[in-house]
């Protein structure tokens, strides 16, 4: 007999007991009350599930627009001395590490002295809209609260999405964290009295993750609004409201084509539940297209890429911002696409896309001719992903597979 569950009485009775557990004020249980049946609408029972465990375990913080508290003194407040005999070793990522967020899922696996894990503890923490400010003042008319609602939704986007399996740690000493498509690797090594060195070695799919994490925030934002996706959007222009991230416009375009042209449902399940298979399943069929199987060849976007990457990295080249920043790109620019797979060849376009975003600025916009360079080379950046998603549609249409089933 099939049981039929009323996902409203759900939700509050999820809400109830959160809110009771961790002191929330009347003004967040009232933005979640709203937040959690936008996030949740078209989810199955299963992934309901792992988001109402997320809740349980992760206390919100909501941080006064003015506050001077950091990151390391809320970890403190909610941690405490956790992992006294771990020291992490220090880590360059690049221009993901340059920026400072307004809000952040944070977490951490208790490590006992054996390295069995024993625990993770986890909190998440948004910062108000300053009034200070005209366009947050607009957002907070829009929102009804200080509270950045759109922050909000896309952390518990990423910790929605490290519920299931969120660490492993094997015989090797690595450790393996997972937030949805992305995956850091830590290397686990012993020194003197007890303690152990952290390493990170690896880190795949972040730019995917967020990426595909932002057309969620957009998706959930719209139902919470109760407007369409694309008046949505125009909000987080330069002429709306809400604050707008780096991974909007050319990151998130290009992942919602991703789900689009291959049917979603494998880039969900990869995503909410950590499911290789699917991961597989979408590599196996990408192979498949010419783009991929040519994928060494270089196309005219690419040489559009390096005829631009040339001139302004020679010497003389006079705007100087702009040719540091190549030069210290230019690995990401010119990944070596031979032993990659197809969705790691997404995440390398993404991750240019990301590069050219957090140095947009150190571009020459004065004159039409400078524009058009500037988007010459933004399409050459893009071409690989959109190519390769482009060739997978086409497969899939000639082939009738359908990555949903």
């Amino acid at each position: 007999m099939d049981i039929e569950y009323n996902v409203n009485d759900e939700n509050r009775k999820v809400l109830e007991d959160v809110c009771e557990k961790y002191g929330y004020s009347e003004e967040l249980k009232s933005v979640l009350s709203k937040v959690m049946p936008a996030m949740l609408e078209g989810a199955t029972y299963e992934e309901r599930t792992l988001f109402y465990s997320m809740l349980r375990k992760t206390p919100i913080e909501i941080i006064p627009a003015e506050s001077t508290i950091t990151r390391s003194e809320l970890s403190k407040k909610h941690f405490g001395e956790i992992n006294p005999h771990i020291i992490d070793a220090e880590t360059d990522i690049g221009e993901y590490g340059k920026t400072e967020p307004a809000g952040s899922f944070v977490r951490e696996a208790e490590l006992d002295d054996d390295l069995k894990i024993k625990g993770v503890r986890q909190y998440l923490f948004i910062r108000e809209l300053s009034e200070k400010n005209e366009k947050n003042r607009r957002a907070i008319d829009l929102l009804g609260t200080k509270i950045n609602v759109s922050h909000l939704i896309h952390e518990l986007g990423h910790a929605w999405v490290s519920e299931k399996n969120g660490y492993e740690l094997d015989d090797n000493g690595i450790l393996t964290e997972r937030t949805g498509t992305c995956k850091i690797k830590y290397q686990i090594t012993p020194l003197e009295n007890g303690k152990y060195e952290r390493r990170e070695i690896s880190r795949t799919g972040l730019m995917l993750e967020e990426s595909l994490n932002t057309n969620m925030e957009e998706e959930s934002l719209a139902r919470y609004l109760g407007l369409s996706r694309e008046k949505t959007k125009l909000l987080y222009r330069a002429s709306g409201c809400l604050e707008s991230s780096l991974y909007q416009g050319l990151m998130s375009e290009m992942s919602e084509t991703l789900t689009e042209r291959t049917k979603g449902r494998s880039l969900r399940s990869w995503r909410i539940e950590g499911n290789e298979k699917a991961l597989e399943e979408l590599n196996s069929v990408m192979m498949k297209t010419n783009e991929y199987q040519n994928r060494e060849t270089g196309n005219e976007y690419f040489k559009d890429k390096a005829e631009i990457f040339e001139e302004k990295t020679r010497e003389g080249a006079t705007n100087e911002r702009l040719k540091r920043f190549l030069l210290r790109c230019k690995k990401d620019f010119f990944p070596n696409k031979k032993d990659m797979t197809p969705m790691e060849i997404i995440e390398a376009t993404l991750r240019q896309c990301y590069d050219v975003k957090v140095n947009q600025l150190t571009f020459d916009f004065s004159t039409e001719e400078k524009i058009e360079e500037y988007q010459k080379f933004v399409h050459s950046v893009l071409a690989d992903g959109y190519l390769l998603i482009k060739d997978t549609d086409e497969y899939l249409k000639n082939k009738s597979q359908d990555l949903s089933k």
